[in-house]
């Protein structure tokens, strides 16, 4: 058998888009209060909605983001 192929050591692309929107929070380039969009940020950084949601988990973790149920995150 061959070698085995080795994961790149590229970050994940939810930890990417979460520093990307963490940056542009803390720059107020997003204002407080203002909704954010899973679908129109996955569409602007062309990914799937997964990552873009768990990016935006992430930022809720760290207090950046409030989620309300069945709306865009603020």
């Amino acid at each position: 058998m061959g070698r085995q192929l080795t994961p790149p050591n590229a970050p994940q692309t939810s930890v990417v888009i979460s520093g990307q929107l963490r940056e542009r929070i803390l720059d107020g380039s997003h204002r407080p209060g203002e909704q954010l969009s899973e679908a129109r940020i996955a569409g602007q950084q062309r990914v799937s909605r997964g990552p873009v949601r768990e990016a935006f988990q992430r930022l809720a973790q760290e207090g950046l983001l409030v989620s309300q149920r069945n709306r865009a995150c603020s």
